[in-house]
Formats: C-alpha cells, sequence, structure tokens
C-alpha cells in the first residue's frame, strides 16, 4: 500500500479494518491444554464435564477466534480429529471463494509442518486457495506460543474475511 502511494491515514484504516475481519479458526484434539491454559487466564468457560464428554465420545471441535476473542461457543464439533480437520478445510475453502481480504492464509499446526500436507481436506482447500490466487503460508506452531497452550496436534488456520457466516455457524 505504501508503494500504491496510500496516506498514513487512508493506511492506518485500511490496516485496522484488516485486523478487525481476522479469524482464527483451529482444531484442537485434546481440549483438556485449551481448559487448563484458559484456567490460568480466569477463563472457566470449558467445563469439566464438557471436557469428560468431549474425551469419551472422541468429539474434537473447531474453535473459532474472531478480534483476538474465542466465539461463545464452537464452530462445528464433529467425531475424531480427521473429521473436524476435514470440516475446517471445508470451512476454509468456502471464505476463500467468497474472497478475502488479503490473499494469504495461515495455517499453522503444533507438530512436524509437513503433516500438515497429509491431512483430510489439504489437497482440496490448496487448490481451491491456487484456483483464487491465495498464497498459503504453513508453519509449525512454537512451543512457547500456541502449540503449548493448545496442545500437541493443534491445527490452526487464520484468514481475514468479512463474511459473517463464521459467527453464524455456532
Amino acid at each position: 500500500m505504501i508503494a500504491e502511494g496510500v496516506n498514513r491515514n487512508e493506511l492506518r484504516r485500511r490496516l485496522e479494518n484488516f485486523i478487525q475481519n481476522v479469524f482464527s479458526l483451529m482444531v484442537v484434539p485434546v481440549v483438556y491444554y485449551m481448559r487448563e491454559c484458559a484456567r490460568k487466564w480466569g477463563d472457566n468457560s470449558i467445563g469439566l464435564m464438557a471436557l469428560m464428554l468431549n474425551r469419551a465420545l472422541n468429539i474434537v471441535p473447531i474453535i473459532a477466534y474472531y478480534r483476538g476473542e474465542p466465539l461463545s461457543s464452537p464452530v462445528s464439533t464433529t467425531r475424531g480429529f480427521e473429521s473436524s480437520v476435514r470440516l475446517l478445510f471445508e470451512f476454509c475453502s468456502e471464505e476463500v471463494k467468497s474472497g478475502l481480504l488479503n490473499q494469504t492464509v495461515c495455517i499453522s499446526y503444533a507438530g512436524d509442518e509437513d503433516a500438515i500436507k497429509m491431512m483430510p481436506g489439504y489437497d482440496e482447500f490448496a487448490n481451491v486457495a491456487s484456483q483464487h490466487g491465495v498464497q498459503l503460508l504453513v508453519s509449525a506452531m512454537a512451543v512457547s506460543g500456541g502449540g503449548v497452550n493448545i496442545g500437541p496436534g493443534a491445527l490452526n488456520i487464520a484468514l481475514a474475511t468479512q463474511s459473517e457466516r463464521l459467527l453464524h455457524r455456532h
């Protein structure tokens, strides 16, 4: 934008709009890690009974953060990590097709980043992204950051969209 000659006030306005429309969606295979981290910060929204039920039924939620805050309930819950991952990539494909505010999607994984490309739904998502000129930035989560807070095996996708579909999925 600077190269385009956008003045500082307009640049600030555009960046603020971008920041306010970033969604972070994650599949958390072991909700316990996230619960314990949240409790350290005084957030008791993940109850012990819900945690035990999720574990017993192998329910793996897709959790969304919008404007830095978690949505009040999961975007979706399905049985099994692979099903949730596939659904996450499908949700993100819909958003890419609808148009993003930035042609970049960040994918991070609390594990070996090479495993991302082997996950169910990744190939289809990568094809949709390529067809729409969207760059995928794939990386491992920092152990000292997201990986330690949401646990091993967690997958996160961040994208900027003005679509409100993700807000109404839960």
